[in-house]
This record gives structure tokens, C-alpha cells and sequence, in this order.
């Protein structure tokens, strides 16, 4: 929510996003938080609008896509993806963390996956859709994923995936 709390106001729902925020990691996948969050919300007694809006916005959390229909889909895909513009060692550390958040992959399975992504951000034009993140992470974000896309593509399982 720090990240959501300093961005600008603008057009876009900060209720909606913080929903999304909370509910987008809620599963294993984004379909299946998507789909969660849209039937907690709806027995919480919340609007069919609302609901589906949050679940889009969720879904726009699965960053092999550019998708983004509206300005709280584009806001929170930035917002997922801020901590890669977070300095070294805590960009490690946050991928530590993932890892053992996705338990039930391998370290090898998880490198993979984590690779591809990389690889697809990086043939992007730009990792962040809105200036704001743009212009505040772009190029940090850039420089830790190039520095651990080579040292995935030197190592088939880099040290500080090890751990």
C-alpha cells in the first residue's frame, strides 16, 4: 500500500486497487485469485461492478501480457512489479522469498519461470505502464533484471536461488 499511497491521484479507483492489491496472490495463479477475490467480494455483499473490476485488475497481474483496459489495471501491474527496482540485496531477498512462497515448484522449475519473465520484461519498451513508475524505476528495474538475467543465462541455477 506505500507504493499505491505515493502515487499521484488520479483517474483511477484506490479502492479497487487496494482490493486487488490484497487479493492478487491470494492463489497461485492470477486466474485463480481473480476468481477468489470476485467470490469473497461478491458474499461480502459488494457491487457485480466492483467485484469484476477488482478481478480484472487482478488479472492484469500476470506480466506476460499488456493488456490493461483501464488505469487501475495498468496502476497495479506497476505496483506488482515495484520491488524490482528495490536495491540489490533486497531484490534478492525478495526472490527468496517468492520461491518459497511458490514451495511447490522446484528451485529449477521456479528459475525457469522466473527467467521467462525476465526475458519478456525486458524485450518490453518500457517494464512500467505509467510515467510515474517509469519515471521513478525504469532504470533501476532494468539494471537488477539485466544483472540477473546474465547471471541466469551464466549459471543454470544462480547462487542466491540456492538458498
Amino acid at each position: 500500500m506505500v507504493q499505491l499511497n505515493s502515487v499521484p491521484k488520479g483517474d483511477f479507483s484506490v479502492e479497487e486497487i487496494e482490493a486487488g492489491l490484497w487479493l492478487h496472490d491470494i492463489a497461485r495463479s492470477e486466474e485463480e485469485s481473480a476468481a477468489i477475490a470476485k467470490a469473497m467480494l461478491s458474499q461480502m455483499g459488494m457491487p457485480s461492478d466492483f467485484y469484476d473490476n477488482v478481478a480484472g485488475d487482478i488479472a492484469a497481474t500476470k506480466h506476460g501480457q499488456l493488456l490493461f483496459q483501464k488505469p487501475e489495471q495498468r496502476l497495479i501491474a506497476d505496483i506488482d512489479l515495484s520491488s524490482l527496482a528495490t536495491p540489490w540485496q533486497y531484490f534478492v531477498a525478495n526472490a527468496i522469498l517468492l520461491q518459497k512462497e511458490f514451495g511447490n515448484q522446484s528451485p529449477s522449475q521456479f528459475f525457469e519461470q522466473t527467467r521467462n519473465l525476465f526475458r519478456v520484461l525486458l524485450t518490453r519498451t518500457s517494464i512500467y505502464g505509467t510515467d510515474f513508475f517509469f519515471s521513478k524505476y525504469e532504470d533501476r528495474a532494468k539494471k537488477n533484471i539485466q544483472t540477473a538475467f546474465a547471471e541466469m543465462e551464466k549459471n543454470k541455477l544462480p547462487q542466491f536461488w540456492k538458498a
